[in-house]
C-alpha cells in the first residue's frame, strides 16, 4: 500500500516537475552558459543590442554576422545546433566578418564577460514569462476537475507555450538544443491550440476523432522532421501563425454565433489586446530609440495571456470544468504586480549598478522590500480582488458576526432569503442553494428561496427524510446537493439547507462546514421565530375577521329584525284598536334585542365562564329540546378579564 502510494505521489508530480526542470535549465544557460560578448544579435545574424564601448568602437546596430569564428552564416543558419561563440569566456577573442550598408568589415573583440547593461537585457524578456505559463499550467494540473479533454488541453497549452516560450529566449545561441526545442514546441502546440478552442470555452459540435488524430500525427511528424532538421528552416514560423490565428478565429466565431459565451470569450479575447498591444507599441518606440530602457519591460503584459485562462476557467462558466482553489486567483495577479513594479525599477536603477557586487545587493534589498511589501499589502490587494474581481461582498471571517446582527432584524421569510442570497451566498461562493422551512402545519416545507435551481429539483419529502436522517453529510449522491445542513431546535426539524455548485469547487472544507453549520442554528432560531410570528399574525388576522362577522350579523340583524319591528310598532302606534297587537310586537322586540344583546356577550360572564357555560346549556335545552346538551366540566370561579376589568368574581357573585 505504502509503494502504490508513493508511486502515486510521484507520477502526480511528474509533469509539473519535468517541464520545470527543463525552464530551470534553460534560465540556467540564459545566464551562466551563454557567454556575454558585449553585443547580441537575432538568430538572423541582424546586431539587435550593444552594451560595451569597445563593441560599439567595430558594431553598428543592424549589421548582420556574415562569419564568426571561422563559421560562415549559412552552417549557423542551416544548423540547428551549431553554436558560433560556443566555450568563449571572458578575455577570448572574437573573429567577426560583418556586413552593413557599406559593405563587408571585419572586426575583432575581446569577450568582456559578466557586465550589467547585458546581464540587464537578459533579465528582463520574455524568459519569465514561461514561468507564469507553468504556474498556469500547474494550478490547472492539480486543481481543474474534472479530469476531462479540457482539462488536459489547457495543461498541454501551458506547458508547451512554457516550453517553446524559454527555449526560443535562448534559441539564437542554439545553447541546449533550444532551437530544436523551440520548433518541436510549437509544431506539437498547433493541434493543442486548435483542439483546446474547439473545446474551450463550451464544446462547438463534435468532430471526428479520427480528424484530430490526423491532426495529432501531422504535428508529431512535422516535429521529428524539424528535430532531425529534415524541414523547412522556418515553416515552424508558419504552424505558429496557424495555431494562433486558427485559436483567435475559433474565438471569434464563438463571439459571433454563440452568444451565451460571450464573456468568456470577450475575456479571452481582451486578454490578447491587452498583451499585444503595448508590446507593439513599444516595440516601435523602442526602434525609433524612445523608451529604449524601458522597452524590455513591455512583455510583462504578457502575462494577462495565461492569467485570462485562469479567470475564464474560476468565472465557472465552463459546464462542470471548476477550478479547485480559492485564492489563487489574488495570488497570481499579485505575482504580476511584483513583477511589473521589479521589471519598472531594473531599468531606472541599472545607471546605479555598476558591479555584480551592487547587482547582488540590490537584489537582496529588493528581496526585502519585496517581503515587507507582501506582509503589509498582499491582504488590502486580496481584498481587493476578491471584492471588486471575484465579487465577494464580505470576508468568510467577518461573515458570521455581521450575519447575526442582520437576522435579529429578520421577521419574515423573504427578509430572510434576502439576507442569505446577498450576504452569505455570495461571501461564500455559493451558486446552487436552497433553503426549506419544516413547519408542523401543511404543507409539510416551504420553499424559503431557490439559488440556482428550480422548483423541479426541490426534493420531496421522502427525499428531505433521507437528508434529514444523513445529518449534514457532503455530496449526497443522486441530486445536485453537495451538503445538506438540517437544522433543529429542541430536537425538533424546522428547516433545511441544501448547498450544491460552489465558487472555485464543489469541495466544502471543514472550516467551512463549521461556519455553515452555525450560520444554520441562527437561521433556525430566525425560523422558529418567523413561524411564530406568522402564528400572532394569524391570530390577529382571526380575530380581526371574528369582529368584522360580528359587526356583519349585527347590522344583518338590526336591519332586519328590529328595524322592521320599530316600523311595524310605530304604524301601530295610532291605531288604538290595535293596542294588545302593539303590546305583542313590543314585547317580540324587546326580547330580540335581548337575544342579540346575549349572543354578542352573555351577562353571566361577569360571574365566572362556569356559569355562563350552564347558562348556555340551558337556553339550549329550552330552545331545542329535541337536543339533549351536557356540560361536563368542573365548577370554577374563574372569570373572563375585560379591558380594564376585575379577574375575580364582583360582589353579587359571592351572595353580597
Amino acid at each position: 500500500m505504502r509503494s502504490s502510494g508513493l508511486y502515486r505521489v510521484l507520477t502526480q508530480f511528474l509533469l509539473p516537475a519535468l517541464v520545470l526542470l527543463v525552464l530551470l535549465v534553460y534560465t540556467y544557460a540564459r545566464f551562466f552558459v551563454i557567454p556575454y560578448l558585449g553585443f547580441q544579435y537575432f538568430g538572423t545574424g541582424e546586431v539587435r543590442a550593444l552594451f560595451t564601448p569597445a563593441a560599439a568602437e567595430q558594431i553598428h546596430l543592424g549589421d548582420f554576422i556574415l562569419e564568426a569564428n571561422g563559421v560562415p552564416f549559412e552552417d549557423y543558419d542551416q544548423s540547428l545546433t551549431t553554436n558560433w561563440f560556443e566555450g568563449v569566456s571572458r578575455g577570448d577573442r572574437i573573429q567577426l566578418r560583418l556586413m552593413d550598408a557599406q559593405g563587408e568589415h571585419a572586426a575583432e573583440l575581446v569577450s568582456p564577460g559578466f557586465n550589467l547593461p547585458e546581464f540587464v537585457s537578459r533579465l528582463i524578456n520574455t524568459w519569465w514569462l514561461s514561468y507564469a505559463f507553468w504556474v498556469a499550467g500547474t494550478i490547472m494540473f492539480f486543481h481543474l476537475r474534472p479530469v476531462d479533454v479540457r482539462r488536459n488541453l489547457l495543461v498541454a497549452f501551458s506547458y508547451l507555450t512554457a516550453i517553446w516560450f524559454m527555449a526560443g529566449s535562448i534559441s539564437g545561441s542554439t545553447v541546449y538544443y533550444s532551437a530544436v526545442v523551440l520548433r518541436v514546441g510549437i509544431w506539437l502546440s498547433l493541434p493543442v491550440y486548435l483542439h483546446l478552442h474547439w473545446h474551450f470555452p463550451k464544446p462547438f459540435r463534435k468532430l471526428p476523432a479520427l480528424l484530430w488524430w490526423a491532426l495529432y500525427a501531422l504535428g508529431i511528424a512535422m516535429a521529428m522532421l524539424s528535430a532531425l532538421q529534415i524541414a523547412p528552416a522556418g515553416i515552424y514560423g508558419v504552424a505558429l501563425l496557424l495555431a494562433v490565428l486558427g485559436s483567435l478565429l475559433l474565438l471569434l466565431i464563438r463571439l459571433v454565433r454563440q452568444p451565451e459565451q460571450r464573456r468568456e470569450v470577450g475575456i479571452l479575447l481582451l486578454a490578447v489586446v491587452i498583451s499585444l498591444v503595448p508590446v507593439m507599441l513599444l516595440s516601435w518606440a523602442n526602434a525609433i530609440g524612445v523608451l529604449a530602457n524601458l522597452s524590455g519591460g513591455v512583455v510583462i503584459s504578457l502575462i494577462i495571456w495565461p492569467g485570462a485562462y485562469l479567470y475564464v476557467v474560476y468565472r465557472r462558466q465552463l459546464g462542470g470544468l471548476e477550478l479547485r482553489a480559492n485564492r489563487l486567483i489574488s495570488f497570481y495577479l499579485f505575482f504580476v504586480l511584483l513583477f511589473i513594479i521589479a521589471l519598472v525599477l531594473v531599468p531606472l536603477l541599472s545607471p546605479y549598478l555598476q558591479s555584480p557586487e551592487q547587482v547582488a545587493a540590490s537584489i537582496l534589498i529588493t528581496g526585502l522590500l519585496v517581503s515587507l511589501f507582501n506582509v503589509y499589502a498582499f491582504e488590502r490587494f486580496q481584498r481587493f480582488v476578491e471584492r471588486k474581481l471575484l465579487h465577494i461582498p464580505m470576508p468568510p471571517e467577518r461573515l458570521q458576526h455581521s450575519f447575526a446582527g442582520k437576522l435579529s432584524t429578520s421577521f419574515t421569510r423573504q427578509n430572510l432569503a434576502e439576507i442569505v442570497q446577498q450576504q452569505v451566498l455570495p461571501s461564500l461562493l455559493i451558486r446552487q442553494s436552497a433553503l426549506l422551512h419544516l413547519g408542523s402545519a401543511h404543507p409539510a416545507h416551504q420553499v424559503v428561496y431557490l439559488q440556482g435551481v428550480d422548483t423541479s429539483q426541490v426534493p420531496d419529502s421522502a427525499a428531505i427524510a433521507a437528508l434529514l436522517a444523513e445529518g449534514g453529510q457532503q455530496d449526497p449522491e443522486g441530486t445536485w446537493v453537495q451538503l445538506a445542513i438540517p437544522m433543529h431546535v429542541s430536537n425538533r426539524p424546522v428547516g433545511l439547507w441544501l448547498l450544491g455548485r460552489k465558487d472555485p469547487d464543489d469541495y466544502y472544507s471543514y472550516a467551512e462546514r463549521r461556519l455553515l453549520q452555525s450560520l444554520a442554528d441562527q437561521m433556525a432560531i430566525a425560523l422558529i421565530n418567523i413561524e411564530q410570528a406568522d402564528n400572532l399574525r394569524a391570530l390577529h388576522q382571526r380575530s380581526i375577521d371574528d369582529v368584522e362577522a360580528r359587526r356583519a350579523f349585527m347590522a344583518r340583524e338590526l336591519h332586519d329584525d328590529v328595524l322592521a319591528g320599530i316600523n311595524e310598532l310605530v304604524s301601530l302606534g295610532g291605531q288604538p284598536e290595535q293596542a294588545a297587537r302593539l303590546q305583542q310586537h313590543h314585547e317580540a322586540l324587546s326580547d330580540r334585542v335581548r337575544q342579540l344583546i346575549y349572543r354578542l356577550r352573555p351577562a353571566m360572564l361577569d360571574y365566572g365562564l362556569y356559569r355562563a357555560l350552564i347558562e348556555l346549556v340551558d337556553v339550549l335545552s329550552r330552545d331545542k329540546p329535541q337536543v339533549q346538551v351536557s356540560l361536563l366540566l368542573p365548577e370554577s370561579d374563574q372569570c373572563l378579564r375585560r379591558a380594564g376589568g376585575p379577574t375575580r368574581l364582583p360582589h353579587r357573585a359571592t351572595g353580597r
